[in-house]
């Protein structure tokens, strides 16, 4: 038998799982959770063979998506340009949800958040991170991209987390 903790960034995003043996009893010795993240599955029981052809499966996985020596494998939708990205979505999400708050209804474009609600939007074009804002009849998502490592996108939708797709 083995124990699992899977934990979730701030933002919505699984972003990483850890198994133990379930004889470990010492806590000191068992994985946490970072500070601001959360825990979302703790101490799901598996059969220990399982965890073992799982474990052997992702070790195959991660390799395979690592690439070769000096590529990196931060997983999609972290880092720190991505927690930047989700530092600046976030007051523009709470500026959305006033406008809609205050008019019935979400803006056509996000320039109309200003200067009511937000000083500033972030960039929809340029170099560096990419914002994207679709309104969607009674809802929207915004989105970032940027590159590092590889390109990476992450979108939002009201009611949801965060989901981040990519490629290296």
């Amino acid at each position: 038998m083995a124990i699992v903790l899977d934990c979730e960034n701030p933002f919505g995003t699984t972003i990483r799982t850890a198994a133990w043996p379930a004889h470990v009893s010492s806590l000191s010795s068992r994985p946490r959770c970072k500070p601001g993240e959360k825990a979302l599955a703790i101490m799901r029981v598996v059969p220990s063979s399982s965890l073992r052809r799982a474990v052997v499966a992702a070790t195959v996985v991660v390799a395979a998506l690592a690439g070769p020596p000096g590529c990196s494998s931060t997983p999609l939708g972290t880092g720190p340009v991505a927690d930047a990205a989700y530092a600046e979505a976030k007051p523009v999400i709470a500026a959305l949800e006033s406008f809609k708050a205050a008019k019935g209804h979400y803006p056509a474009k996000l320039v109309e958040l200003v200067p009511a609600y937000v000083p500033r939007v972030p960039p929809e074009s340029g170099p560096g991170t990419i914002f994207n804002f679709v309104p969607k009849g009674s809802s929207y998502q915004l989105s970032f991209s940027y590159e590092g490592p590889g390109m990476n996108n992450c979108a939002y939708e009201p009611g949801r987390t965060w989901s981040c797709r990519g490629h290296y």
